[in-house]
């Protein structure tokens, strides 16, 4: 037996675990985006035990996640509202 067909709801487990605490760790949101990945291949390793596909949903949601989050609003320039802006 392969060693990826009977544990890849444990693998992808594991990496949510990892990431999740990695992310518990930091501040800057690095490896959210990873970790919503590797949710998401989780589930889908419950229905789907093809490995590569697995994969590419995994580094799919983690990239479309990662480009489209947002900005905070602290982060947006006050200039931008037509007010006086001193530093």
């Amino acid at each position: 037996m392969h060693l990826l067909t009977f544990s890849l709801p444990v693998m992808w487990l594991i990496i949510l675990v990892v990431l999740a605490l990695a992310e518990a760790a930091t501040i800057n949101l690095v490896s959210i985006w990873f970790a919503a990945g590797a949710l998401t291949a989780l589930l889908v390793s419950l229905f789907c035990q093809n490995f590569w596909i697995q994969l590419v949903v995994f580094l799919l949601v983690s990239t479309l996640r990662a480009s489209h989050r947002e900005t905070p609003a602290s982060a947006t320039p006050c200039c931008s509202r037509r007010v006086f802006c001193c530093g």
